[in-house]
């Protein structure tokens, strides 16, 4: 969790929120092989993957990916679908 100032706490899916509402258009993911994501798409793919996440019946859920652009999208994806990656 991050602590601002003055402010309460934060998780990192919610400020991603926060920020991909500010930075639609802005580059928010580049990589090699997926090439580069505007905020608006991570989120997008975030929540498809969270929706899809959703269905799972555990909380803990194994990944195995390489460091990607969607591995990201993965992690945040079961964040945001209140699952936890083991990694």
């Amino acid at each position: 969790m991050f602590r601002k100032e003055g402010k309460k706490q934060a998780v990192l899916h919610e400020e991603f929120i926060a920020i991909a509402k500010k930075n639609k258009s802005k580059t928010a993911i580049s990589d090699k092989t997926a090439g580069q994501h505007s905020y608006s798409k991570a989120l997008l793919a975030s929540l498809l993957f969270a929706g899809h996440f959703q269905t799972f019946g555990d909380v803990y859920i194994g990944v195995m990916l390489p460091n990607s652009a969607g591995a990201f999208l993965t992690a945040n994806g079961l964040l945001l679908a209140g699952k936890q990656a083991m990694k």
